[in-house]
């Protein structure tokens, strides 16, 4: 079992930490893939007293316009992590929780892996781009 601090600490020793807000529940990860693509991946605190401290692991695929938001639904309808939102100003994003209660480790880093890399995949299938 976990709480968000214990869970930030983790972050901290094990990532390189490209942002933390200044209230420690959002940090951003950069990660550089092959072909000289890079993707950023949010990691931020979510939950409350009834359920506890959860995690969201959040990368965005770009803006998109309706069509493209239903193309990268379909491409989604068979993963198991990950689920398709769009923020305000229309960037669509691939996003995943999990709770801290059952915290383990490897299945964070399996899970934000599936999640940063789908969402790149997306970005380059969809948008044919490299933006985020």
């Amino acid at each position: 079992m976990a709480d968000w601090k214990q869970f930030s600490d983790y972050l901290e020793v094990r990532y390189k930490i490209d942002f933390k807000s200044d209230s420690g529940n959002i940090f951003r990860l950069l990660f550089n893939l092959d072909g000289g693509r890079s993707q950023f991946v949010l990691i931020g605190k979510n939950g409350n007293d009834k359920v506890g401290d959860w995690v969201d692991i959040v990368s965005p695929i770009g803006p998109m316009t309706d069509s493209q938001v239903r193309q990268a639904a379909i491409k989604l309808s068979d993963m198991v992590v990950g689920g398709l939102v769009c923020w305000d100003d229309g960037t669509a994003c691939l996003r995943h929780s999990l709770s801290l209660a059952s915290f383990v480790a490897s299945d964070f880093e399996w899970i934000m892996e599936a999640v940063l890399s789908t969402a790149d995949e997306l970005e380059e299938q969809i948008l044919g781009s490299d933006a985020m």
